[in-house]
């Protein structure tokens, strides 16, 4: 059986230039698709943000950041309606800033 080394064996062969493009395609191959949440969603969002800042429950959030999904746990602290942020602190007390139109899922934990 033949042990070929596949693209590794072509790109001495190519210009830097060339190989830092092809590597930066691949890269782009593992980027998540970005959906939109309907109207509902947004309700519901909504309601469990509420909820949650008043009682302080748990929630967790995912948002979408560089070409991928994140997820924070934590509780929300605050809206800030001028940087348009939701700001949670996490268990570590670390607080963080998401962009409301980044924000893809608010969920209750519990």
């Amino acid at each position: 059986m033949i042990r070929d080394r596949g693209r590794i064996k072509w790109t001495a062969m190519m210009l830097p230039e060339h190989v830092k493009l092809l590597r930066e395609w691949t890269k782009e191959d593992e980027w998540e698709k970005r959906s939109e949440p309907d109207g509902q969603m947004l309700e519901q969002m909504d309601q469990i943000v509420q909820r949650a800042r008043m009682t302080g429950e748990v929630v967790t959030v995912r948002y979408y950041e560089d070409h991928r999904y994140e997820r924070i746990t934590g509780r929300i602290d605050s809206f800030d309606i001028v940087s348009k942020c939701l700001r949670m602190k996490d268990e570590c007390n670390r607080i963080y800033c998401i962009p409301i139109a980044a924000i893809d899922r608010i969920e209750l934990d519990g």
